[in-house]
């Protein structure tokens, strides 16, 4: 079983990258190449003291430096207490005044922001806006958020066909003006898992929905992968049909039908698995 590792004693960074998710490391070399993003409102960088408390963390978005929720870099003492902190949104830097503005700017024409299966996004201040439409998740993103008057993110809730759903992470997440999260609640197909229950059920839905990539450098084992649908579809059809074109006919195809299955059984293929 693996052992839960411990900040500041077996790895000095934590990371959240885009491709590998959260990488746990003391080598700053393994996420080159990889973009970092925040997920879930925690930084995609965290650094640690020998301790095991943080030294700094910055929040990205798209291997850029971005936070609307609070400042995107902080820097601690080894009490935890802030020494230094910046201001970015889409890697550009800004005084805390300036992205105060900005935010503000970016959304304070709106309360509430929907994603609905029919009509996409909806930022309004009228929560009737959306009746009789179904809140659905598009590309991760949360289909309801609704944000504080100073344009920081309040609540967000992922949603699938308007139950709320996610299988990546927490589905009702609440902050605080500061962007910590506060509360947060764990749902399936709409309904409520504690986190333990809600990552068993993660595990056993991703077992039965599998997914395989291959990879090769020879031309004929990629013409047989690629050829393999075909090859199923062939000896099905063979097999459950391909007799009755001689089943009126004097030929006796008992030795070829035969040999056919003998060969089947040889390989040891199931034809009900394949189709």
């Amino acid at each position: 079983m693996k052992k839960d590792l411990k900040p500041g004693k077996d790895y000095t960074y934590q990371f959240i990258t885009k491709e590998k998710g959260v990488i746990k490391t003391n080598d700053l070399n393994v996420v080159y190449d990889l973009i970092l993003h925040d997920k879930d409102g925690i930084p995609a960088y965290q650094d640690f003291y020998p301790n095991g408390k943080l030294w700094g963390k910055t929040h990205f978005k798209d291997n850029k430096w971005h936070n609307l929720n609070g400042a995107t870099v902080v820097y601690y003492d080894k009490n935890g207490e802030i020494t230094r902190e910046y201001y970015y949104i889409e890697g550009v830097r800004y005084t805390k005044e300036q992205w105060q503005e900005k935010v503000k700017e970016l959304t304070q024409n709106y309360k509430y922001q929907f994603i609905c299966k029919n009509k996409g996004i909806i930022k309004t201040n009228d929560f009737s806006d959306i009746k009789g439409l179904a809140l659905h998740d598009k590309n991760g993103e949360a289909a309801y958020k609704e944000f504080y008057s100073s344009g920081t993110l309040y609540y967000k809730s992922h949603c699938k066909d308007d139950k709320f759903h996610n299988l990546e992470g927490a589905s009702r997440v609440y902050y605080n003006e500061k962007g910590e999260i506060t509360d947060e609640y764990y749902y399936i197909e709409g309904v409520e898992y504690t986190k333990e229950e809600w990552e068993e059920k993660v595990k056993e839905l991703k077992s039965n929905n599998m997914e395989a990539t291959f990879t090769s450098k020879n031309p004929q084992e990629i013409k047989r992968l690629s050829k393999s649908t075909d090859m199923a579809l062939f000896i099905s059809e063979l097999v459950n049909n391909g007799w009755r074109d001689f089943k009126h006919t004097d030929y006796d195809y008992s030795k070829a039908w035969g040999k056919i299955h003998e060969l089947i059984d040889k390989y040891n293929i199931n034809i009900e698995e394949l189709i």
